[in-house]
């Protein structure tokens, strides 16, 4: 039990640090590609070790949002290393993004195990983890969608089971 109350505390305290009301400040204008391009490079040699091919599909212009850059990029990398997990025996991870009217769409695919309908459908509760005891916090999915939220977007899952899962995240375009 006890270990059931701390965990609760940490993501409360979590969830409450991105909370804060009226949304988060200190917004900046930020390219979208650049900091996808960072992130992954930051998991390029796990990717690698894992038999895991990269592929991107960014846009030749900037594609600009206003947002916290280092809190997105902890979304990405979260999406990133799930994706990863979630092909144990090498595959492919395909992330790219377009400007579709007012948004700016970000798809993070891989060809991993892909996720059953309850995993879906649970994929944001903290405290449902598809994790083995001990591995992941269950954190990470419920933090992304908080911080996508903060940011005025939201994250859609789609997966087959055996398939492999896209989840796309949609944030509104900033005309700069």
């Amino acid at each position: 039990l006890h270990w059931g109350v701390q965990k609760a505390s940490t993501i409360i305290e979590n969830l409450l640090r991105f909370a804060r009301p009226g949304g988060i400040t200190d917004l900046e204008h930020i390219d979208l590609p650049s900091v996808l391009k960072e992130t992954l490079t930051l998991i390029n040699n796990q990717a690698r070790l894992q038999k895991v091919e990269l592929v991107t599909d960014f846009p030749g212009e900037p594609v600009l949002i206003e947002g916290i850059p280092s809190l997105l990029q902890q979304v990405f990398m979260n999406f990133f290393l799930n994706a990863i997990d979630a092909m144990p025996n090498g595959g492919r991870l395909t992330v790219s993004t377009k400007k579709d009217g007012h948004d700016v769409v970000v798809r993070v695919t891989d060809t991993g195990h892909g996720l059953s309908r309850q995993a879906i459908s649970n994929i944001f509760d903290p405290f449902y983890t598809t994790s083995p005891v001990g591995q992941g916090t269950g954190l990470g999915l419920t933090l992304c969608y908080s911080i996508v939220k903060q940011h005025s977007g939201v994250i859609e899952v789609e997966s087959v089971e055996g398939m492999g899962s896209t989840f796309t995240v949609r944030l509104p375009h900033h005309k700069g």
